[in-house]
C-alpha cells in the first residue's frame, strides 16, 4: 500500500484519509495546526491573520466553511494538474490521495499533501497543487504564504523537498522547486507555539496590522449598547495620532499622484529607472487614472 511506503520513510503517522471539508477531516484537525493555518499564524496569509484564527478556534465568531467557486474549481483541477506533473516528470513515482499526518514528536503538527512523490533514489517529496486566476504572485517564485504552507508539510513529515505545480487563469502551467528551510521552520514552529499558548489561556495574540484581525474583531463585537462608555485614555490618544498619520500621508499621495499624472501626459506606463512601474488605466471611457504595474 502508497500509506506503507510513505510512512516508512518519514517521521510523521497516517492518522486518516477523509474528504477535505467533511466532519471527519475536521475532526482530525482539533487541537491540531494545518499548514495553511501556520501561514496566518506567521503572519503570511493574505485572508486570515493569527487572530482571527483565533477568535475561531475559540468560537468567538463564526468559522465559514461553506464553498465557493475557487475552492470548488481548485479541487475539481487537482488531478487534472497532478495529471501533467506525473506526465512531465516520469522518473517520478507519484502518491495520490495520501491523507492526513501528524509529526511524531509533536501531535500538534499536522500535513495534508496533496499527492507525494518518490524519486529513483528513494527519497520522498511534498507535491502541492495550486491554481490561480492571475500570475501577479507567482512571478517571484512561490507565495510566501504557500511556502509557509509547504515548510510546515516537510518539517511535520521529516522531508527536505517539495514541490509547487500552479495553474494559472485555466492554461499557464508552472511548477517551482521549494527546498527545506531549518530557519524558516523553526520560526514558524515557535510563532505555533506562542499561538497554542494564546489558545490555552485565552490569551489574545498581538495585534498585527492585518484587515482580517480588524474584521474579526468587529464581528466578536456585534451589538451596541447606547449608555455604555468606555475611557481609552492613552489608548484613544494612540488611535487619535495614527488617524492624524494617515490624513497627512495622504495628502502626501495625492500630492505625488498629482505630480506623477502630470508628467506621464498622454504616456501610459511611467518608468522608475528604465523599470516599469506605473500605468495609467480609464475604465467605460472614464479619467485616466495611476494604479501600480502588476509583478511590481
Amino acid at each position: 500500500m502508497a500509506e506503507n511506503s510513505i510512512a516508512e520513510k518519514v517521521s510523521a503517522t497516517l492518522i486518516g484519509n477523509a474528504e477535505a471539508g467533511s466532519p471527519e477531516w475536521l475532526k482530525m484537525r482539533e487541537g491540531r495546526i494545518g499548514g495553511s493555518e501556520v501561514g496566518a499564524i506567521a503572519g503570511e496569509s493574505k485572508y486570515e491573520s493569527a487572530y482571527s484564527l483565533w477568535a475561531k478556534k475559540l468560537g468567538l465568531i463564526p468559522t465559514n466553511n461553506s464553498d465557493n467557486e475557487a475552492m470548488y474549481w481548485g479541487r475539481s483541477l487537482e488531478p487534472v494538474i497532478i495529471n501533467r506533473f506525473e506526465a512531465d516528470h516520469p522518473e517520478l513515482k507519484i502518491y495520490r490521495d495520501v491523507g492526513t499526518w501528524v509529526n511524531n514528536n509533536h501531535d500538534f503538527m499536522l500535513a495534508n499533501p496533496d499527492a507525494i512523490y518518490e524519486k529513483a533514489n528513494g527519497e520522498l517529496g511534498i507535491l502541492e497543487i495550486k491554481t490561480a486566476r492571475f500570475a501577479d504572485d507567482w512571478e517571484k517564485g512561490v507565495p510566501r504564504y504557500y511556502a509557509t504552507q509547504v515548510q510546515w508539510y516537510m518539517a511535520t513529515m521529516g522531508l527536505f523537498e517539495a514541490r509547487v505545480a500552479v495553474l494559472i487563469a485555466g492554461s499557464d502551467y508552472r511548477e517551482f522547486l521549494v527546498e527545506a528551510d531549518p530557519i524558516w521552520q523553526h520560526y514558524d514552529f515557535e510563532r505555533v507555539q506562542i499561538f497554542r499558548q494564546c489558545l490555552a489561556t485565552g490569551q489574545k495574540p498581538e495585534w498585527d496590522g492585518s484587515e482580517a484581525t480588524v474584521q474579526a474583531v468587529r464581528a466578536s463585537h456585534p451589538d451596541i449598547d447606547p449608555d455604555l462608555a468606555v475611557e481609552l485614555g492613552d489608548l484613544g490618544i494612540q488611535y487619535f495620532g495614527a488617524t492624524q498619520a494617515v490624513e497627512e500621508a495622504t495628502k502626501e499621495l495625492r500630492k505625488a499622484e498629482a505630480a506623477v499624472l502630470d508628467a506621464m501626459g498622454k504616456a501610459r506606463t511611467a518608468l522608475i529607472y528604465d523599470t516599469p512601474s506605473y500605468i495609467r488605466v480609464a475604465r467605460n471611457g472614464g479619467k485616466p487614472y495611476l494604479t501600480k504595474k502588476k509583478g511590481q
